[in-house]
């Protein structure tokens, strides 16, 4: 099946950032921080970017990535 690689990636990187959101979500109580545009970033938002982008490095080194 074509894509297959980029498939299991992709699900690996989304089951991995939920994780991430998930235990942000229940342990952590913080403000997010507001970018230029006044729309809000979560601590978790970094951790999730964090995952994928290395997961994407990892597997597929040739890809770019932009986040």
């Amino acid at each position: 099946m074509a894509y297959e690689k980029e498939k299991e990636i992709a699900i690996a990187a989304v089951q991995a950032a939920v994780t991430v959101r998930e235990k942000d979500r229940a342990e952590m109580v913080h403000e997010a921080i507001e970018k230029s545009d006044k729309s809000p970033v979560a601590v978790a938002d970094f951790g999730v970017q964090a995952i994928v982008c290395k997961l994407i490095k990892d597997s597929l080194p040739s890809e770019p990535v932009v986040g």
